[in-house]
């Protein structure tokens, strides 16, 4: 969770970002959708429609996108101690894909985040 790690969460531009927004959101409105709001400031950022990556798969900054997406994941965890199993299912897949698209020796960071989310309990 180092924020100065370029892979954590929240250490790269997009995640910190989405952080303070997330921040802001919640001191005015305490029920959010993390997801559906992950998608929101991915629309806003891209400029399209968004309901899923497949919309954001040809944008030139995908990777950015997937960033949102696990800060959203992470976000939820560190403000309510919650996670919803769309949330989980969708922050893990955005790993997944970050993982694929960099090189061999940045794969165990990603490992860590993947292990991290995919063993931290959905909300029932």
């Amino acid at each position: 969770m180092d924020c100065t790690e370029e892979y954590a969460p929240f250490g790269n531009d997009a995640g910190a970002d989405a952080l303070v927004m997330y921040e802001e959101v919640l001191r005015k409105d305490r029920v959010l959708c993390y997801l559906s709001y992950a998608y929101a400031l991915i629309e806003s950022w891209i400029d399209r429609d968004v309901s899923g990556p497949e919309d954001w798969s040809t944008y030139e900054y995908a990777y950015t996108c997937d960033q949102v997406i696990i800060a959203g994941a992470f976000a939820s965890i560190k403000m309510t101690g919650k996670l919803t199993g769309n949330l989980k299912i969708t922050g893990l897949a955005a790993i997944h894909r970050l993982k694929q698209a960099f090189e061999i020796e940045d794969q165990s960071m990603f490992d860590k985040l993947y292990a991290r989310l995919s063993t931290f309990p959905t909300e029932s």
